[in-house]
C-alpha cells in the first residue's frame, strides 16, 4: 500500500515546508487538486506549485483535476512535472481523446469517479488507463465523512480488472482514516490519498505515517468476488423478420460473456444474398 498526501490539506501558507518535511519521512506521492470553481464549487492548487515542488524530489506526482474541460491543463500539467494526471470521466469532454493525448506524452492516465457514478461508466476506457480514483466522499472538499459503501465499489473493480487481466491500479480518496487502510487494501486500494482524518492533523506528520506504516498488508487477504460483467453500453438494436417484406428494429439486452467471449460492436449491416426470398417472398415459414 503506497501513501499519497492530499496537499489541497497542507497549510497554503506554509505549503513548501509540508512538502519538504513529508519528502524528508519517505512518502511514496504527491497529490495535488485542482479545480477551477466549475465542476465543484471550490478552488484549489496554483500550478506553480507543482512546479516548484518538482524541483526537490523525482517522486511520482499524481494530479486530480475535478473540471469540467481537464485538457486545457494538461499541457502546463506536463510541462511542470506531473507523472500521473487523472480526470474525472462526468467531464465534458471526450475521454478516449484526452486518454490517447496523455499516452502520447507518456503521461500515465486516469479516471476518477465520483460516489455515486458506476464502475460500468469507465468499463470501455479500462483497457487504456493506468489509475482509477475512487472518491469515498462528495468530491471538490476535505474533511468529509468516509462512505463505507465504496468498499464493495472497490472490490468489484478489482474483481474486474483481476478477472480481465489490466494491469489497473486503483487510488482511494476523501475521508480516508486509520483504520480504514487495512480494510481498502483488502478489497484492493493500491494508493490512498491521506488528508485531514489521516495525515495533516495535530498528530503530525511523523506520529501518522509511523502508525501507517506498523500496518501489515498481505496480498493473501485480497480476495475477489464472483461478477457478471457488465458493459457501458448494455442494450443493442436487431432486426427481426416479423413478416414478409416486413424487419422491425427491437432493442435487446446483452448477456454476459463466458471467459471465451468478446463483444464486437457492428455500426451497419446488410442482409445476405441467399435470404432475400425469405423477406421479400417467403417471410421465415
Amino acid at each position: 500500500m503506497k501513501i499519497s498526501p492530499s496537499l489541497m490539506c497542507a497549510s497554503q501558507l506554509e505549503i513548501m515546508q509540508d512538502i519538504t518535511s513529508l519528502l524528508k519521512l519517505g512518502i511514496d506521492y504527491l497529490h495535488f487538486d485542482v479545480m477551477d470553481g466549475n465542476f465543484v464549487n471550490n478552488l484549489a492548487l496554483n500550478l506553480e506549485i507543482i512546479k516548484e515542488a518538482r524541483q526537490l524530489t523525482r517522486i511520482p506526482f499524481d494530479v486530480h483535476i475535478m473540471v469540467q474541460r481537464p485538457s486545457q491543463y494538461f499541457d502546463q500539467l506536463i510541462e511542470y512535472g506531473s507523472d500521473i494526471i487523472i480526470f474525472h470521466v462526468e467531464c465534458l469532454e471526450d475521454i478516449q481523446k484526452n486518454i490517447d493525448h496523455l499516452r502520447s506524452k507518456n503521461i500515465k492516465a486516469g479516471l476518477a469517479l465520483r460516489l455515486e457514478t458506476s464502475i460500468s461508466d469507465i468499463e470501455k476506457y479500462i483497457p487504456y488507463i493506468d489509475y482509477v480514483l475512487l472518491m469515498n466522499t462528495k468530491v471538490g472538499f476535505s474533511g468529509q465523512k468516509f462512505n463505507k459503501d465504496i468498499f464493495k465499489k472497490i472490490n468489484y473493480l478489482y474483481s474486474y480488472t483481476k478477472k480481465k487481466g489490466y494491469d489497473i491500479k486503483i487510488i482511494s480518496d476523501g475521508g480516508i482514516k486509520l483504520e480504514y487502510i487495512e480494510e481498502l487494501y483488502n478489497k484492493g486500494v493500491d494508493v490512498v490519498v491521506a488528508g485531514t482524518s489521516m495525515l495533516f492533523n495535530n498528530r503530525g506528520f511523523s506520529n501518522n505515517l509511523s502508525d501507517f506504516r506498523k500496518i501489515k498488508f498481505d496480498s493473501k487477504n485480497r480476495k475477489t468476488q464472483e461478477i457478471n460483467l457488465k458493459f457501458s453500453e448494455t442494450k443493442y438494436k436487431a432486426a427481426v423478420l416479423k413478416d414478409v417484406n416486413k424487419l422491425t428494429l427491437v432493442e435487446k439486452e446483452l448477456k454476459p460473456l463466458k471467459d471465451d467471449e468478446v463483444v464486437v460492436k457492428v455500426m451497419s449491416c446488410g442482409i445476405c444474398g441467399s435470404d432475400e426470398v425469405r423477406v421479400f417472398k417467403n417471410g421465415m415459414s
